[in-house]
């Protein structure tokens, strides 16, 4: 076999090794894409993870709130959940619905987020019956009807 020969043989099989290395890559973004949750196709109501139900403080008692994907809490009127109080930042809190379970997230507000009287320094999961205080509302999460 000559230097050549040699040559050519290494290059085909750095050949065989790139393509199965490639198909190898197509394969695993495949099987990532088909395990994620499909996206609500257009026109159809996004799903609902759950509920904020004001249960004191300001606001008429009982109001609802539905919990989707990604709800944003703050004074901002561009707030999924907005909630005329001085005490609550424009952008104060976060719910993201991860992995199955809805997680509550402080946006670096001045006054803080409370989950059943302990303050949020981290995301923290929140289930139903939880009682989140943010300003001067207390919002307890409700199951998705």
């Amino acid at each position: 076999m000559s230097a050549n020969d040699a040559v050519f043989l290494v290059l085909r099989l750095a050949t065989v090794a790139c393509l199965y290395a490639f198909l190898a890559v197509v394969m695993l973004v495949v099987l990532r894409d088909l395990r994620r949750e499909p996206a609500p196709a257009a026109g159809t109501r996004p799903r609902v993870r759950g509920r904020l139900i004001v249960v004191g403080g300001r606001g008429p008692t009982g109001t609802e709130y539905p919990l989707g994907d990604v709800t944003t809490i703050g004074r901002d009127a561009a707030s999924t959940v907005a909630l005329d109080d001085e005490y609550v930042s424009s952008r104060h809190a976060a719910i993201v619905w991860r992995d199955g379970a809805l997680i509550l997230s402080d946006l670096d507000s001045t006054n803080g987020t409370l989950v059943n009287e302990v303050p949020v320094v981290e995301p923290v999961e929140i289930k139903p019956g939880d009682i989140v205080r943010i300003g001067s509302h207390r919002l307890k999460v409700g199951k998705p009807r």
